[in-house]
């Protein structure tokens, strides 16, 4: 349409908030990383010196919960390090998605891949 422009894109550099405030088992602790969510945002956070956050936005509603695999996983041909794999579940809509921690690329999402949960909950 004529006189319209798209809308503003917003662009995250930091999420302020208590991870885990009402969903303490949401909040992964690792060396050098934090993993948790906020509303239907999946956050990063490297600790200090780098004190930086990266975001997982792949969902359409607001994450629910939160399930980090312990074990090194083999999926779809590609091997991922132990405390990589993510899978987070939200809402309404798709049930869940699987990312990679390290570079929060979306690996899976449960509509397309009825196994992810499986993946991550026995490693494999």
């Amino acid at each position: 349409m004529s006189g319209q422009t798209d809308p503003p894109c917003i662009n995250l550099h930091q999420i302020c908030t208590l991870p885990g405030l009402f969903n303490l088992s949401g909040v992964f602790h690792l060396i050098t990383l934090q993993v948790y969510f906020i509303a239907g945002v999946g956050v990063v956070y490297s600790r200090p010196p780098a004190n930086t956050q990266t975001f997982f936005l792949g969902h359409t509603d607001d994450i629910l919960s939160l399930a980090m695999c312990p074990a090194p996983v083999k999926f779809d041909g590609q091997t991922y390090p132990a405390c990589t794999l993510v899978a987070t579940g939200q809402v309404r809509g798709i049930v869940a998605n699987m990312w990679d921690a390290s570079c929060v690329h979306a690996v899976a999402h449960a509509c397309e891949n009825r196994c992810i949960l499986y993946c991550i909950v026995a490693g494999m």
